[in-house]
């Protein structure tokens, strides 16, 4: 799965639930939770149903920031 495709999936949950979050606020809760920390239901409800995606957009990203090694 492409970050676009992953990102549009999403944002299109996240539109579709009613939510005010942005995709980084969804990838900063998914971080959040490995972490340990408290999220609010709905944010886990993003996490829960979107695991597959953040994880896809966050590869993305740490690849670009590491020079694709």
């Amino acid at each position: 799965m492409s970050e676009n495709e992953s990102h549009y999936k999403i944002r299109k949950f996240i539109e579709r639930r009613g939510y005010s979050y942005s995709v980084t606020d969804v990838l900063s809760g998914y971080q959040k939770r490995k972490d340990g920390y408290y999220n609010s239901f709905t944010m886990n409800d993003c996490i829960d149903n979107l695991e597959r995606e953040i994880e896809s957009v966050i590869n993305s990203v740490e690849s670009l920031l590491l020079g694709g090694k």
